[in-house]
């Protein structure tokens, strides 16, 4: 993904860095739901990454649909971006026949 200019500062939450998925178990349901969602609200805007544009990785992984599914349900904006080279084979499959 390529640097774009930012109008203004922008906070960035990185889940696989803020929590760690792999020890699920040393937390409650309740816990992993809470936070993800009091961390996207707080944030404000959520993020996703598709790529490849035809199969995004992120629809496969619980964790990003579920933040997807609370940022439509809480009215949070929700950017989708993708690499230059993802975005130009996405434009050219939407005209082609």
């Amino acid at each position: 993904i390529e640097r774009a200019p930012l109008a203004e500062p922008r906070s960035v939450w990185l889940d696989v860095i803020a929590n760690s998925q792999w020890q699920t178990d040393a937390r409650d349901f309740t816990w992993w739901t809470t936070t993800f969602r009091t961390s996207i609200q707080r944030i404000g805007t959520t993020l996703a990454v598709f790529a490849p544009w035809s199969d995004p990785i992120s629809l496969t992984r619980a964790w990003c649909l579920f933040e997807i599914f609370v940022s439509v349900q809480r009215g949070i904006p929700m950017e989708v971006a993708m690499p230059s080279s993802e975005a130009a084979a996405f434009a050219r499959a939407l005209v082609a026949k």
